[in-house]
């Protein structure tokens, strides 16, 4: 994307002074941690002494900005929700397999050993 478009025109500035500059990238997705790169190429429109123009190197940046996909994350965190509530329903159909049939068992596995002589739980 270049900038200026066609609205702005070229920015001049005097040595030492500064510009802030804000630009919307249409149509980017969040991807949780975005990247962007921007460079500067100064140029000189007029000198005053009428002599050559001085030479001035590009200047780069970059910059990375947290950017949550938050429509995204709500149905991943929805579908989580119905995929859990449905397996927690099918648990307690599961033909008695709760836990006082496992409590009940449990004490008649101990009373079978016990009357045994003991020697399964020792």
């Amino acid at each position: 994307m270049a900038w200026p478009d066609g609205a702005e025109q070229t920015v001049k500035l005097l040595p030492g002074s500064v510009r802030r500059v804000e630009v919307v990238v249409p149509r980017v997705w969040p991807t949780v941690r975005v990247k962007a790169a921007v460079e500067a190429k100064p140029e000189v429109v007029s000198t005053a002494s009428g002599g050559g123009a001085p030479q001035m190197a590009p200047v780069a940046a970059e910059v990375s900005v947290w950017a949550w996909p938050w429509p995204q994350l709500v149905a991943l965190a929805g579908a989580t929700l119905l995929v859990g509530a449905a397996l927690g329903a099918g648990s307690g159909r599961g033909g008695g397999r709760g836990p006082s049939r496992v409590g009940a068992a449990g004490a008649h596995g101990v009373a079978a050993a016990r009357g045994s002589g003991g020697d399964a739980l020792s």
